[in-house]
């Protein structure tokens, strides 16, 4: 059951981004020692702007871990984690508060602060933290 919250007031300077904004993004071949080749994402300054801003987006819930959920551009079955979409269509997620209890491909709206990560190859390259549900 999804809880949406409402003990919250977003910020009058919270941004609607879309999927398609975050799709432009390329990347470039490294090599790293643990992984051998990388491909390490080149982030556009416009998205690099948004780091640290208040965000709010909508998209598929997809369960990775017991306590850890991405939202996804797409459903499970052609998320990025079945290869059928790039690491710039999920972006992790880290709840205010209780986590709540999700099915994978509940469509949900969040806002949260939005994380840029083009350098650390084991996180997110988009994350949101302080995250609530508001649809």
């Amino acid at each position: 059951m999804i809880v949406v919250s409402s003990l919250f007031s977003f910020k009058s300077d919270t941004i609607k981004i879309t999927w398609n904004e975050l799709a432009k993004i390329d990347y470039f071949e490294k090599e790293i020692s643990e992984y051998e080749i990388m491909y390490i994402p080149i982030i556009s300054d416009k998205i690099k702007k948004l780091n640290k801003k208040t965000l709010k987006i909508s998209g598929f819930v997809i369960p990775v871990d017991d306590n850890v959920y991405a939202l996804s551009k797409n459903k499970y079955s052609s998320c990025f984690f079945c290869g059928k979409a790039g690491p710039e269509s999920v972006i992790g997620l880290t709840f205010k508060g209780k986590i709540p209890l999700f099915k994978t491909d509940d469509f949900i709206t969040v806002i949260g602060e939005f994380k840029v990560n083009d350098k650390n190859p084991d996180d997110w390259v988009y994350s949101m933290i302080k995250v609530i549900i508001v649809k």
